[in-house]
């Protein structure tokens, strides 16, 4: 008997999980639920959005904003985790533009999404948790276009300064070989700052 009922106990466990996965999910405002609520609705499949992949679409590219240890942030191409850093916000973008420019547009779309959630929400009270939320995003979203900014101006300096580096004409081997050395240290900082 109690062999059987240990037995039973067994498949239990193995079976109730794969129960569990075919059962309607709700979403309940910012919660999930087994069970409907009111104003609530059935989502599809709550595993794949919740644990799903991060892979975008064939011609798009998934860009991260991520957050830092020490609380800066900073858009990347690969996962934030690779950085020991969590993931603020994610954007999907044309796959054929450069980085610079994938990086733009990303920051609009959240730029955009920040405008619509501000405009769509009832004006905090000062104190109110939300309305921090919004100042904090505003702040973020200023920090961000100013990195932007310098970013871009980085990569355009070091443009400026190869083509210099090509434009020079070395009548020695040696200032060919400073040149040449010049040119490469350009070209991995262009590199380094992901121009």
């Amino acid at each position: 008997m109690r062999t059987t009922l240990t037995a039973l106990l067994a498949l239990l466990v193995h079976v109730l999980p794969l129960q569990a996965q075919g059962q309607t999910i709700y979403r309940c405002g910012n919660s999930y639920s087994q069970t409907p609520c009111a104003g609530g609705h059935a989502v599809d499949d709550v595993l794949s959005t919740l644990h799903g992949s991060t892979q975008a679409a064939p011609g798009q590219a998934t860009v991260y904003l991520c957050q830092g240890q020490g609380g800066g942030q900073f858009w990347s191409h690969a996962h934030c985790a690779q950085h020991q850093a969590l993931i603020e916000r994610m954007e999907t973008v044309p796959a054929s533009l450069p980085w610079p420019q994938q990086v733009q547009q990303a920051q609009r779309q959240w730029e955009q999404a920040l405008k619509l959630t501000a405009t769509a929400t009832p004006g905090p009270h000062p104190g109110s948790r939300r309305g921090s939320e919004a100042a904090h995003a505003s702040r973020v979203a200023q920090q961000s276009s100013q990195r932007e900014t310098r970013h871009a101006a980085a990569c355009s300096k070091l443009q400026a300064r190869m083509a210099q580096l090509d434009s020079q004409t070395a009548s020695s081997a040696a200032s060919q070989d400073r040149q040449r050395k010049a040119r490469r240290k350009a070209e991995d900082a262009y590199r380094q700052q992901g121009c």
